[in-house]
């Protein structure tokens, strides 16, 4: 019977030990899921950042273009405007596709990643 009671608080101790490293287990992994996450975000948010930065450098140049082609500033700003609100109208029309195949893919490619990693 002493056997059978040092031999069961030996298991639970185990167990106990097993949950512990378990649940920190579980902890870095959030931890590490989460910083890659932020990560992402953050270099999206500086690339996001920087292609405006571009988007508005080009314009200025391409409407100055364009007025030197037609002898008013306004004509070629407002052609640039105007290429730049087709642009937006595009993306709105089509911005269900573009989200959900970069959803897709992203969600893809961290499940693959996870399965290469166990």
């Amino acid at each position: 019977m002493e056997s059978f009671l040092s031999a069961s608080s030996s298991l639970f101790s185990h167990v106990g030990e097993y949950l512990n490293i378990q649940s920190e287990s579980i902890k870095l992994n959030v931890a590490e899921k989460t910083a890659n996450l932020f990560s992402k975000l953050l270099f999206a948010f500086a690339f996001i950042l920087l292609f405006g930065v571009f988007l508005i450098f080009f314009g200025t140049a391409f409407a100055c273009l364009i007025a030197d082609f037609t002898g008013k500033y306004y004509i070629g700003f407002v052609i640039v405007a105007l290429i730049f609100l087709l642009a937006c109208v595009i993306l709105w029309i089509f911005r269900n596709r573009f989200m959900r195949l970069m959803v897709m893919n992203a969600v893809l490619d961290q499940l693959i990643n996870e399965t290469n990693n166990d």
